[in-house]
């Protein structure tokens, strides 16, 4: 696979795991007049990139631009993010694969809440939720960089780690997007003050009536979410450090079921 000369012209990539704000950061850099692309994954940029093409690319990169490619990565507490994951592609993602469909064709509309709801739980219990991957962990994959290198200082609500060819920003969903801070974070990236642009809110979709309702009544087991919360320790522990166990009790009042 050849290397497209058009992914060259790009001065933000962001590349984050699916339902982490791509859309409102890409929309935020390109209003405000910068080359910026997004991918949950290598394979999702148009012309598509692979993990063992990303190291080359990014060293012709600094070659031509004559600095490393900014990539800017968010992470989200991985429950929440299933969730919004889940309506995503049951919602929107449905009535895409089938032109022509209405909202009251897709599964959202057509399946009683329990019924959702189980069927969220057994994604999880077989470790396929919807898009499961983590875009950190496929970067670090790519560029043979333990997660450890990786820097996040929660009092400045981000983290700046020189990489390989590339300097990897990365942020909070909670503080960056649900705080609001996203213009005086992103101002200083710019070098200029930033108008943010948001894009793609659950607030606005169709079914927001009912992520209201299943997240207000969704009750999974405690070993489920502690399972899924140990399945990322590593990152919880990079991007939460010793508000990580919080953030896990949190979730388990939020979502358990009671169970030990």
């Amino acid at each position: 696979m050849a290397i497209a000369d058009a992914l060259y012209d790009l001065e933000f990539l962001v590349y984050s795991a699916h339902k982490t704000g791509t859309q409102t950061l890409v929309h935020t850099f390109r209003d405000n007049g910068f080359a910026c692309a997004h991918c949950h994954r290598l394979s999702n940029l148009s012309p598509p990139l692979t993990p063992e093409l990303l190291p080359q690319f990014l060293r012709e990169y600094r070659r031509r631009r004559g600095r490393g490619l900014p990539i800017v990565s968010v992470f989200r507490e991985p429950i929440d993010r299933h969730i919004s994951s889940f309506f995503q592609w049951h919602g929107e993602g449905a009535l895409r694969r089938q032109p022509g469909a209405a909202p009251a064709d897709s599964l959202l509309a057509r399946c009683p809440l329990p019924d959702l709801q189980r069927r969220f739980a057994e994604d999880l219990e077989r470790g396929a939720p919807v898009g499961g991957l983590e875009s950190i962990r496929e970067l670090c994959g790519a560029l043979a960089i333990p997660l450890e290198r990786l820097h996040y200082d929660p009092l400045r609500h981000q983290g700046v780690s020189e990489l390989p060819d590339c300097t990897l920003h990365l942020f909070r969903f909670d503080s960056l997007l649900q705080e609001g801070r996203i213009g005086a974070l992103l101002s200083p990236l710019v070098g200029r003050p930033i108008q943010p642009r948001a894009a793609n809110l659950s607030t606005v979709k169709w079914y927001f009536p009912i992520l209201q309702e299943f997240r207000a009544t969704l009750r999974l087991p405690a070993a489920l979410i502690r399972r899924i919360h140990a399945e990322k320790t590593d990152l919880l522990r990079l991007m939460y450090g010793e508000q990580a166990e919080a953030l896990l009790a949190h979730t388990l009042s939020r979502y358990g079921d009671g169970s030990q």
